[in-house]
């Protein structure tokens, strides 16, 4: 389906705000072209559905944090996967091919900004003392707009890394060794 009116778009755009990752695929195939008169509304349209989005984001994330303690470092692993994967439509909305350059960009400024600040406070609640502190610290430093647009891109193209055969390897030397 081509979006070809700016109601289609908008509307596209308010489901999306209110949770529907299925209009994304839409969103993402459409060639909608803005004119003058309709890019500001345009823009405060996209402005306003990526922070309701966002918000939503954030409510599950604070609720997965009240609703359950953490017992195990597996389980708060958990959380963390599930967050990064609830990040994968913001990421696909941001990378929409018909958001302007600029709005494309102070949105994926504002997520990178947004996932720093939830590091520092995720950061700031791990006790020292812990054992497990730094192994705590490692997932949450994972935890990157570019590791979630890199599972993105792969889910999206379907790029897996492959295991190569070890013949194929260059070893550090540039000698190949052949068994």
């Amino acid at each position: 389906m081509s979006l070809k009116t700016y109601s289609e778009f908008v509307n596209l755009l308010e489901k999306f705000s209110k949770g529907d990752d299925t209009v994304l695929n839409q969103l993402m195939e459409s060639d909608f072209k803005i004119d003058k008169g309709s890019a500001y509304r345009y823009c405060l349209k996209v402005e306003s559905a990526y922070k309701e989005r966002k918000l939503s984001w954030l409510d599950k994330f604070h609720r997965s944090f009240q609703v359950q303690t953490y017992k195990s470092i597996n389980e708060f692993e958990i959380t963390l996967h599930n967050a990064f994967q609830n990040f994968i439509p913001l990421a696909k909305f941001i990378a929409l091919k018909d958001l302007p350059k600029e709005v494309s960009e102070a949105l994926k400024k504002d997520l990178e900004s947004f996932i720093e600040e939830i590091k520092k406070t995720l950061r700031k609640n791990i006790s020292p003392y812990s054992n497990k502190s730094d192994h705590m610290l490692m997932l949450i430093n994972a935890f990157t707009l570019s590791n979630i647009l890199e599972n993105f891109t792969a889910v999206n193209t379907g790029n897996k890394k492959e295991k190569s055969n070890s013949n194929d390897k260059q070893p550090p030397l540039g000698r190949q060794i052949i068994f």
